[in-house]
């Protein structure tokens, strides 16, 4: 027998998550529309690198309901700490075992599963990144606001289906991570930010940093992104002043180096495209 949902009734099969999870918070399997869904929560730990959208909410069950509505969330990020935030992630995993081996501590978050994850596309896997042997690679964390995309020699550092040109939505408090070739030459970032000044901040497992050592423009120019690129009229990156930061969010981007500087164009634009050339160890 089908069974239809009307407007009025689609509030039900998520309200009965949301009590199930608080009588039996860290795992449950409920039936839903007739098809049985897997669903566990993990407290004090999000997911970082798969966010395609991040909003504020009143609260917890309204961050239920945006990811039972949008066909795209298998899982989200729900934290109150720093005001309010709802993060829609396009990814899930196979088990809670699994989970525990991607996501990250974070004093107050919830991640949450809601729908079961069908196959490799929406399986969270920080190997999605340009192709590379396990061992010829550079771990990196990079935030920015508001969205971003990567580059490692003119090849988008991260790709999948939700976002197909690459393109990040960052988070206020956690890092995006990913890997590059460690023979990478030159790493490049375009930054955009709806309204506001385009920002980033990261660092890389060696050490590297986002800091005036990278160069930024504001223009889009044709070949920015590929190592052969002359960036020799490009300025300086401009290092935000201490001043000018916010607390509670450009400060707390946990899983970056601390020696890492946010980093803007000089003209403090509402777009950015910065490059670093890396230096071969």
């Amino acid at each position: 027998m089908q069974i239809l949902f009307t407007p009025q009734h689609r509030l039900v099969p998520t309200l009965l998550i949301f009590l199930l999870l608080h009588k039996n918070p860290r795992n449950t399997t409920t039936l839903l529309a007739g098809a049985e869904v897997r669903s566990f929560t993990s407290y004090n730990n999000v997911l970082a690198g798969f966010v395609y959208q991040a909003t504020e909410m009143l609260d917890w069950l309204e961050c239920i309901q945006a990811c039972q509505q949008d066909v795209r969330c298998i899982s989200y990020n729900f934290w109150s700490s720093f005001g309010t935030k709802c993060e829609l992630n396009s990814c899930g995993f196979e088990d809670e075992c699994s989970a525990e081996k991607i996501l990250i501590w974070f004093r107050g978050g919830i991640f949450q599963q809601v729908k079961q994850a069908k196959d490799d596309k929406s399986m969270c896997d920080h190997k999605l990144t340009v192709p590379a042997s396990k061992t010829e690679v550079t771990q990196a964390s990079f935030s920015c606001y508001q969205s971003m995309v990567i580059y490692a020699n003119g090849k988008r550092a991260i790709k999948n289906e939700i976002v197909p040109f690459g393109e990040m939505i960052c988070s206020d408090i956690l890092p995006i991570n990913f890997t590059i070739p460690r023979a990478s030459k030159v790493v490049a970032i375009m930054a955009q930010a709806s309204q506001g000044i385009a920002k980033i901040i990261g660092s890389f497992a060696d050490g590297v940093v986002t800091d005036s050592k990278w160069k930024c423009s504001s223009k889009n120019v044709m070949g920015w992104t590929l190592s052969q690129f002359n960036d020799s009229l490009w300025l300086p990156a401009k290092e935000v002043p201490a001043t000018d930061l916010e607390v509670t969010t450009d400060t707390q981007i946990s899983g970056v180096l601390s020696s890492a500087k946010w980093i803007r164009t000089k003209d403090l634009g509402q777009i950015l495209f910065c490059r670093l050339h890396r230096k071969m160890k």
